[in-house]
């Protein structure tokens, strides 16, 4: 059964078209919730309840610094010991298993508007990091709209996570930084960001912030992806497909998670009335003066621990059109320690927005 699995899911990757280059309506869809098993929380996820989740049934309506407090105190309460860090992961054969039933595992990464996970679980991408309390700050030369406005100060959680697969500190087949945000929105649904680099990975090198990571990723030169990097983005295109209506995508390489929808809504729950204009893409400029020894042999979560709270980690760079150059507009700030939690890893979710905006 497994075989067939890979068989399909290939499939799917190799028919899967690139969208058109065509600009997207401003629109928040409605999704179908996910309704919790017998004798399954009683709280909400932050969006539907009761019975999807474990915050307040009335989250939705509070202010964004109030959902800020009430996760961060949930990560806080279900910290790791930093001496005995959990590493359980998927092995290769329960990886394919999870791929192949993107339907399940991933299209509600897109769908699910929720704040937690209805079902606590352990993420088939990424699934171990850190979190911490972020801010992101929006300078007054920024063009863009909604979050990304000018002159504002985003405030969230964050979380700094590779895509390997096999447990730290090994990561035998790569070592992948990525980044996660949460913008929690006053009266809304959150927004997120997600970025990476590629998802082959810069192994044997393990310094997290060693390249830039962003929200369009690197496809290899040669147009070959590795088993089981082929899994994956045959998975993820598999779940794109099932989203209605498609999203529309730059037309470079599919496994893009833009920021039209975050470009939609200011964190106040002010919605954009005016054309929305958000970045073709964006990019994290890593700030070195954090570099990890690329020698580290330690769980990469320990090198990641010493980072203090008010630190500016990453300066961020947006891009208008795909010809156009880099802008820097802003940059990312830690507003907190770094911590290890098994509620940040198995029931905190970042909404991967399915909205794409193109400029041409």
């Amino acid at each position: 059964m497994r075989s067939l699995y890979v068989v399909l899911i290939l499939v799917v990757y190799e028919q899967c078209p690139l969208r058109g280059v065509v600009r997207a309506q401003s629109h928040y869809p409605s999704y179908d919730t996910t309704v919790a098993p017998p004798g399954g929380p009683t709280g909400s996820d932050g969006l539907n309840g009761p019975g999807t989740g474990t915050l307040p049934l009335n989250f939705l309506s509070l202010p964004y610094m109030d959902k800020i407090d009430i996760i961060w105190d949930k990560i806080l309460s279900m910290k790791h010991d930093w001496n005995n860090l959990p590493t359980n992961n998927y092995s290769i054969p329960q990886f394919i298993d999870e791929f192949a039933d993107y339907n399940r595992t991933l299209v509600p990464i897109f769908t699910q508007l929720g704040d937690e996970n209805t079902v606590p679980h352990t993420k088939v991408i990424c699934p171990h990091g850190t979190a911490y309390k972020a801010m992101m700050k929006i300078n007054d030369n920024s063009t863009y709209t909604g979050l990304f406005g000018p002159n504002q100060e985003i405030h969230g959680i964050s979380r700094l996570l590779t895509l390997g697969y096999s447990p730290p500190p090994t990561y035998t087949d790569n070592f992948a930084p990525f980044a996660s945000f949460k913008w929690p929105i006053s009266g809304n649904f959150s927004q997120g960001m997600v970025a990476g680099y590629d998802i082959i990975g810069q192994m044997p090198n393990r310094n997290f912030f060693m390249r830039h990571i962003q929200n369009l990723l690197v496809f290899p030169a040669s147009g070959i992806l590795p088993f089981p990097r082929n899994i994956t983005v045959a998975g993820f295109l598999g779940a794109v497909n099932q989203l209605e209506p498609p999203p529309l995508r730059p037309e470079t390489f599919p496994l893009t998670i833009a920021v039209y929808e975050a470009c939609g809504i200011y964190q106040n729950g002010t919605v954009v009335q005016q054309p929305i204009k958000a970045p073709y893409t964006f990019r994290l400029e890593p700030n070195h003066q954090f570099d990890i020894d690329p020698n580290s042999q330690q769980d990469f979560r320990l090198d990641l621990k010493p980072i203090p709270a008010g630190s500016i980690i990453y300066d961020l760079y947006a891009q208008e059109t795909n010809t156009s150059d880099y802008i820097r507009i802003g940059h990312i700030q830690t507003m907190s320690e770094q911590v290890s939690s098994e509620y940040a890893d198995k029931y905190f979710r970042v909404h991967h927005g399915v909205t794409r905006w193109l400029s041409s």
